[in-house]
């Protein structure tokens, strides 16, 4: 899954479809952290955007194979 990060930059996030939301949401607050500074934020993916708000959502569950994610503040 491809991370969009606050701070402009894109990382990428390697899991399974059993991974969770909370994972790729802890994955994206350690690769904000130098630029984002620990700073509340929300997932989202799809088009239109969809706020990920279920963190226990699997990445299955959540459709987030191969997509984008957007981590915006919140």
């Amino acid at each position: 899954v491809q991370v969009r990060l606050v701070g402009g930059t894109r990382t990428v996030v390697r899991g399974n479809p059993t991974s969770t939301v909370a994972e790729l949401a802890a994955a994206a607050a350690a690769a904000a952290a130098p630029g984002g500074g620990g700073e509340p934020f929300t997932l989202s993916a799809g088009f239109p955007p969809r706020i990920l708000a279920d963190l226990a959502a699997t990445w299955e569950e959540a459709g987030l194979a191969g997509s984008v994610v957007v981590q915006k503040r919140a």
